[in-house]
């Protein structure tokens, strides 16, 4: 996480970012980054800035991250490297899933959730983070984003209504652009 900059989330063009990477051993790696390449890379870097925050607070260090366009050397045979994508994902603590409005349309999304799950993944190590525009924010869906009741092992944030015995809520994280 260290190395990322919001201009790393705009393309999944080679920018260099590989040769920042460092080697980890597998379980040392705290999250396999899963996100949609058509989403907005703004409001994607937010969102992550915010979870890598209470990350942070709660790990007293930055994250460790399974990002792609770090982890894959993209002017390589990437056919022969995602072939390893079960052992990249088993060898994270969670699956941190940026889910903006195409998520779910696109099929490596949905593949890298879907293993995840077969390597023996548990819904509690997934942290699923909604990912809104301003325009979304304005139009209401962060307050119903906020207000979807999901199970408590369904989410990876904690908050004040699960503390109060409730079923939780799913996070929102969305930060004003600071002036």
């Amino acid at each position: 996480y260290a190395v990322l900059r919001e201009a790393d989330f705009a393309s999944n063009a080679d920018s260099g970012l590989n040769a920042k990477a460092k080697r980890c051993r597998i379980g040392e790696i705290d999250a396999f980054l899963s996100h949609s390449w058509h989403d907005d890379p703004h409001c994607k870097w937010k969102c992550l800035v915010a979870w890598a925050r209470l990350f942070h607070g709660q790990q007293g260090r930055t994250p460790i991250l399974w990002f792609d366009k770090a982890c894959l050397i993209q002017s390589a045979d990437l056919d022969a490297q995602l072939a390893c994508l079960p052992v990249f994902l088993s060898g994270c603590r969670q699956l941190v899933v940026l889910a903006g409005p195409t998520f779910t349309e696109r099929i490596w999304c949905i593949l890298e959730v879907y293993t995840f799950m077969r390597m023996g993944g548990t819904a509690d190590r997934m942290v699923l983070l909604p990912v809104v525009s301003a325009s979304e924010v304005s139009g209401g869906v962060t307050k119903a984003a906020a207000e979807v009741e999901v199970p408590p092992h369904t989410r990876g944030v904690k908050d004040d209504d699960e503390a109060a015995g409730g079923g939780g809520m799913v996070e929102t994280f969305y930060l004003e652009d600071e002036a």
